[in-house]
């Protein structure tokens, strides 16, 4: 899809890209959607192109099994249950700012050697919360900027590189 996309739906939402370029070149809205998984292969651009704004009540899974990020550009999620971004990315998996406001598990993970969140991080209601970079070969930091995380479980930020994890401070409450 080369232009902005708005879905406004009550079902799921499934959009693949399984050729390496990007599944969206810029902006994507989806609002009232049940579940939401977005799957690409990009290498070459990062799988959306702009920012991201989900809406939904169910799971939301975004993932891009190529080298490249997935979203260059603010996420933010609103309403959902369990919340899992992934990559294995020379550049963050996301490069922008990150807002999520879900009831489930949050799951962000970059296995390459770019960072999990190039900006920062702010997690409201969440059950568990884990950001992690799992390549030993990374000097990446976890997250760009400061990470807000309100949770009733576990917070794990885990770098298995060897920089820092949060780069500009961290504020955990409720976990």
């Amino acid at each position: 899809i080369g232009g902005p996309a708005d879905i406004d739906c009550t079902g799921d939402v499934n959009i693949t890209n399984s050729g390496t370029g990007m599944v969206l070149g810029s902006s994507l809205t989806i609002k009232n959607a049940a579940n939401v998984i977005i799957n690409a292969a990009s290498t070459s651009a990062p799988a959306i192109g702009s920012f991201v704004d989900i809406a939904c009540i169910g799971d939301v899974r975004i993932e891009n099994s190529g080298s490249s990020h997935v979203i260059n550009g603010k996420l933010t999620i609103t309403g959902a249950d369990d919340v899992t971004v992934s990559s294995a990315s020379l550049s963050p998996t996301i490069s922008g700012i990150t807002e999520i406001d879900c009831t489930g598990d949050v799951s962000i993970t970059n296995s390459g050697t770019g960072m999990a969140i190039g900006s920062s991080l702010t997690v409201r209601n969440a059950a568990n919360v884990t950001v992690r970079l799992t390549s030993i070969s990374t000097t990446s930091m976890v997250i760009g900027d400061f990470a807000d995380i309100d949770c009733t479980g576990d917070v794990t930020i885990e770098n298995a590189g060897n920089n820092c994890a949060v780069n500009n401070g961290l504020t955990i409450t409720g976990a």
